[in-house]
């Protein structure tokens, strides 16, 4: 596991691309909604469309069969992707790795989408009894393929996102550091050309006390100067 230590990235100039484990579970998090998106969207207007090829051209009949096929698949496809989806991250945190020293998004947006189209098929290949490329029987077998175009478009959609955000985050976070000692530098001058010019006060204000001793006008005594010579006492 690679840590994130007092809030500095774990990306490097020898691995740019790095990346926690805590940050690839809200990879894997943004492709779960991504996801249930593509999801609800895509069976909710494949339902409506078998719906309109029985006959049935009526408006509320159309808005009923998107509204209850949407609410169908999300809350069943949310609730099984939400149980596989740590799965996913497990997969993705050794690719990870295993691409952090490459800067090359477009060989990472390849990468993840061939796991997303993995995952589709081993979806596939599970719900038709490992048939996976055998002709359609039917019409509603088309449906088992929303979910895996789905997952096609989720995986390196969410990896893309949260990829982008970090890293937005990271150079936000080294355009603040280079300018911190440029205000720094500029209020240490600032307090010292401050102290310069009290110290230099000062000293006016000395000499103009130095040069004021001894003038009646100013109420302060001249030393009395004695001249050398015999002692008064005889």
């Amino acid at each position: 596991m690679i840590a994130k230590k007092d809030g500095i990235p774990p990306r490097t100039q020898a691995r740019p691309m790095a990346f926690t484990d805590r940050e690839a579970l809200r990879g894997g998090i943004d492709v779960w909604w991504i996801f249930l998106v593509f999801l609800v969207i895509g069976i909710g207007v494949w339902c409506t469309a078998l719906d309109l090829t029985d006959g049935v051209e009526t408006s509320p009949s159309n808005i009923n069969v998107f509204l209850f096929a949407a609410f169908c698949a999300l809350v069943i496809g949310g609730t099984i992707s939400l149980i596989v989806m740590p799965v996913g991250v497990m997969l993705a945190i050794p690719l990870g790795r295993a691409l952090s020293r490459s800067r090359r998004l477009w060989v990472h947006i390849v990468v993840y989408t061939a796991l997303g189209i993995a995952i589709g098929l081993v979806y596939i290949a599970l719900l038709r009894g490992g048939e996976v490329f055998t002709p359609i029987r039917s019409i509603w077998d088309y449906v088992l393929f929303v979910p895996a175009v789905s997952a096609s478009l989720a995986v390196p959609l969410g990896w893309w996102r949260t990829a982008h955000r970090l890293l937005l985050a990271d150079r936000r976070r080294t355009e603040h550091r280079t300018e911190r000692p440029h205000t720094e530098g500029g209020a240490a001058g600032s307090a010292s050309s401050t102290g310069i010019s009290a110290a230099r006060a000062a000293e006016g204000r000395s000499l103009r006390s130095h040069r004021r001793c001894g003038r009646p006008e100013y109420g302060c005594r001249a030393p009395v100067r004695r001249r050398p010579g015999r002692s008064s006492a005889r």
